[in-house]
């Protein structure tokens, strides 16, 4: 897989997948439930009910690819809330794959500064 890094956005579905579902299935979640393009730089992040698999789904330009990962005994925690989607970064995607609960991390707030010294 692509390092998460290299893609413009992520995205991460909270709704409830059903994970049977293969490529055409996601990939009709992608345009018709996120009303999004799966051919762009974006990758599509899928949890399953139980929060033991995730299931991410990107446009490699010569077809659609997918990557799965499933947990024996731990949980991916992203908060309580299962509508809709929410952009998270490269960083936050690891944080999750890593057993992280992104909901509850909070980075410091950027700052604009005109001079140093």
């Amino acid at each position: 897989m692509r390092s998460s890094s290299s893609f413009k956005r992520i995205l991460l579905y909270r709704g409830v997948v059903d994970f049977r579902k293969w490529l055409s299935g996601l990939a009709m979640i992608v345009e018709h439930e996120m009303g999004e393009n799966l051919m762009t730089e974006t990758l599509f992040v899928f949890i399953s009910r139980d929060r033991t698999a995730a299931k991410l789904l990107y446009w490699n330009k010569t077809g659609v690819a997918l990557w799965t990962t499933k947990l024996d005994r731990e949980k991916f925690h992203f908060g309580r809330d299962r509508n809709g989607k929410i952009d998270i970064t490269a960083q936050q995607l690891d944080l999750l794959l890593s057993g992280c609960d992104i909901s509850k991390m909070k980075s410091h707030a950027p700052c604009e500064i005109r001079r140093y010294s």
